[in-house]
């Protein structure tokens, strides 16, 4: 009985953990657009981003030529960010 406790316990746990999705508020300097990926690269100006450069994908959003060299807020769907990576908005927050 307690080893099918323990299993059924660790199975659960796994779960929650492969289901869990953290994001990460930021706030980043806008620096370039590029068209052909629809991405921006940007670079993190508060918190644990602070002096990364890395990259946003804009998805089905329009390309916003007006925020290069703008600071935006957004959420990302990763719980940290490092350099020349690339990240999704999961809230657009400016």
């Amino acid at each position: 009985m307690f080893k099918k406790f323990c299993f059924i316990t660790i199975l659960f746990l796994i779960s929650i953990k492969s289901y869990a999705v953290d994001n990460l508020f930021i706030t980043v300097k806008v620096l370039d657009y590029d068209k052909i990926r629809n991405q921006i690269k940007v670079e993190g100006i508060s918190g644990s981003c602070e002096n990364k450069i890395f990259f946003i994908n804009l998805n089905n959003q329009k390309p916003k030529y007006e925020l290069l060299n703008k600071e935006i807020s957004l959420l990302i769907d990763s719980d940290s960010c490092e350099d020349n990576q690339t990240y999704n908005i999961v809230e657009n927050l400016e």
